[in-house]
């Protein structure tokens, strides 16, 4: 007799077999690769990221000159760059005892001031957002040496010849000779006395005529003079060109 088993299903289902590899058409993923693919953005995912502006730099920044006086101008010297590439201004600031002058360029003519005075100035670069900027430690006004306002070249005799000179700061001026003949002298008002004797030796001189302020200073110009044999009157000869 033949006996039939009938195995009847439980109500589950069998999980499909996976499908078949094709034989040569696939490439392993390492873990290496897998970690990147799932950081780094495909070029449709990637955005623009902004360039931030950046501040302009000075490069250069002196004043000159570094003791100035009251004949003297102040210069500043300057350059700056846009790491950007942008065009920059540059804005001067000056200031007088820490007041603002009414000066926006790279000078300063110091004439209007006094010796003892402190001048500072700051730099500004501006790109048009950003701005960046400097200032000098306050620069004193220093003394002035006596300027002279004769010319050597025009003095024919020594006597009585009056040497006119200018103190900048107001200074009282004093007067005197170096390498000059015997017995020449100037007196306290820059008058120059000399008028020879039958005994002078004859000689040529560079006389230094020196005026001095009460802070140090002096001005100085030169007069040649040439002495004959016993003369009575010295000649002053004209300054070699």
């Amino acid at each position: 007799m033949l006996w039939m088993v009938l195995v009847l299903g439980c109500g589950t289902e069998e999980a499909a077999p996976p499908p078949a590899r094709k034989a040569g058409g696939g490439r392993h993923v390492s873990r290496d690769e897998r970690r990147a693919a799932a950081v780094e953005p495909s070029d449709a995912e990637e955005e623009d990221v902004p360039v931030l502006n950046r501040a302009p730099v000075i490069e250069r920044f002196t004043v000159s000159p570094g003791q100035p006086t009251v004949i003297d101008t102040l210069v500043v010297k300057a350059d700056a760059s846009d790491p950007d590439g942008q065009d920059v201004d540059l804005e001067y600031r000056w200031e007088v005892d820490g007041q603002k002058v009414a000066v926006r360029g790279a000078e300063l003519e110091l004439g209007d001031y006094s010796r003892g005075q402190r001048v500072t100035v700051a730099l500004t670069v501006s790109d048009g957002a950003l701005e960046k900027s400097l200032a000098t430690e306050p620069i004193e006004i220093v003394n002035a040496p006596p300027q002279f306002r004769t010319d050597p070249a025009k003095i024919r005799t020594v006597e009585g010849f009056q040497v006119v000179a200018e103190d900048p700061d107001g200074d009282a001026i004093t007067w005197s000779l170096e390498g000059a003949p015997p017995q020449m002298s100037i007196d306290p008002r820059g008058v120059l006395h000399w008028k020879g004797s039958e005994t002078d030796a004859a000689g040529s001189y560079r006389v230094k005529i020196k005026a001095s302020d009460p802070g140090g200073e002096v001005g100085t110009i030169e007069l040649p003079v040439d002495v004959s044999a016993g003369s009575k009157a010295a000649q002053a000869v004209e300054k070699p060109g």
